[in-house]
């Protein structure tokens, strides 16, 4: 076997994981084979290094500052977040431009290249050399070409194709990096949760926005909400014995007409509620939903006796693992932490035993077991929900959030004759904020005792 020509050789960096193919064309016996190898990409994978772990720059803080005030409507962290990206990519276009542009011709094989001439090489992460000798090519497969020997920056010379008019790189090196909907996306694909953390610890301490839930826009161009409208919107919570009113249903209520984007006027209608403390937000993450604080039953406001402890919640991942066994029969809230709830796996469906002082309470548990049926709130601690069992009676109910507890099931305990002990199947429905209850055979007071 005879190496006719080796036309194309550039140092390899295996780590790159964008891949094109450099081809080696061997003779034997009258055949040429092809040998394909791996090669590192185009400049196009540093758009999507090292996100995960990002700073965000005041320059970054006043772009997104920016297009929030030329858009005119408020903007959650996900539409944030693509901004940010979006931004990032074009900047990185920018400075890989501008470093194309100071070290010299890019280097294709199907371009010439004369002696002396600075050349970049975007397959060898943007290594520069200078062009010291130009040779004709031997390869009776390919025709006539080029080999052009290269000094590089790092002091060793390499030698490459030229005048070569088929070669996968003519057409590869050319695809600049762009801001595409595609390159997006894979980025917030797999770092957008750190992306999203990094922006919103930054815009903490942003005074010129504000922030309804995880939607944020510049104080500044807020809708005006005055005292009168407050007032108005207190007499409709009243009328609806506390509530709850959506906020469309109070912007349609109050009859608040305006040229302005209706996401602005809800969006400032929502803050100013906020800021006033006549008015707690109980509508599950993403449905903003009113009710006059105090009309709110007690047993949301005040923590019923029977749950309250003076022990300290137990850390339940560091626990011995038969002693985790019977915590997780107990499914008791004190007895895991906020990091377990989180790290607990979703369900459709979950049974929760009925302990004493739910029971006495009117009440049921957050524990993991229950984690994604009961609906939670970026912001609010109380959400209003609804139960409807078997016989398709609705049972109004809240979710007090920071003490993990759902509450309101008393009468309906007593008219399912449940006792300490008995089994209560809890499950998602359609709707969001409507929860499927039913008791399953209840054990004997034998059995209990």
């Amino acid at each position: 076997m005879r190496v006719v020509e080796k036309y194309l050789s550039v140092c390899l960096n295996p780590n790159q994981s964008f891949l094109l193919t450099r081809k080696y064309f061997m003779y034997n016996s009258h055949r040429f084979k092809y040998i394909e190898e791996l090669m590192a990409s185009t400049p196009a994978q540093s758009l999507t290094d090292n996100w995960q772990d990002i700073t965000i720059t005041q320059a970054d803080l006043q772009n997104l500052t920016n297009t929030l005030f030329e858009r005119e409507v408020p903007m959650d962290i996900d539409a944030l977040a693509r901004v940010f990206v979006a931004t990032r990519i074009k900047t990185q276009e920018a400075e890989i431009a501008a470093k194309i542009k100071s070290l010299g011709k890019v280097y294709i094989p199907g371009e010439t290249y004369a002696v002396d001439e600075a050349i970049v090489f975007p397959q060898m992460n943007w290594q520069s050399g200078r062009v010291v000798a130009v040779r004709p090519g031997i390869n009776p497969q390919i025709g006539n070409f080029d080999v052009m020997t290269v000094s590089l920056e790092n002091g060793s010379e390499k030698q490459f194709a030229a005048n070569l008019p088929s070669h996968d790189l003519n057409d590869a090196v050319q695809e600049q990096p762009g801001s595409s909907t595609e390159k997006v996306d894979e980025i917030l694909r797999t770092s957008g949760r750190e992306i999203k953390a990094s922006i919103l610890g930054a815009l903490k301490n942003q005074s010129e926005l504000v922030r309804i839930g995880n939607a944020w826009f510049p104080q500044s161009l807020l809708v005006d909400m005055h005292k009168g409208q407050l007032n108005l919107v207190e007499a409709l919570l009243d009328s609806q014995s506390g509530g709850p009113l959506s906020s469309a249903e109070l912007i349609k209520e109050m009859e608040l007409k305006s040229t302005d984007n209706p996401k602005l006027i809800e969006f400032s209608l929502n803050y100013a509620l906020q800021e006033d403390n006549r008015f707690d937000e109980v509508g599950t993450s993403g449905q903003y939903s009113w009710f006059l604080r105090k009309l709110e039953p007690k047993y949301v406001l005040e923590k019923p006796i029977t749950l309250q402890s003076v022990a300290p919640c137990l850390v339940f991942s560091e626990l011995p693992e038969e002693t985790q066994k019977l915590f997780s029969e107990l499914n008791d809230e004190l007895s895991y932490s906020r990091k377990d709830l989180d790290l607990a796996p979703q369900k459709e469906t979950a049974s929760l035993v009925l302990n004493y002082p739910h029971w006495r309470a009117g009440s049921l548990p957050i524990t993991p077991a229950v984690m994604g049926i009961f609906p939670s709130a970026l912001e609010t601690e109380h959400v209003k929900v609804e139960f409807v069992d078997d016989q398709n009676q609705r049972i109004s109910a809240w979710v007090v959030i920071p003490d993990r507890y759902v509450i309101g099931l008393r009468e309906w305990f007593e008219a399912q004759d449940l006792i300490p002990g008995s089994i209560v199947e809890v499950s998602n429905t359609e709707h969001q904020g409507i929860i499927h209850i039913r008791a399953e055979k209840k054990r004997t007071n034998k059995e209990w005792i």
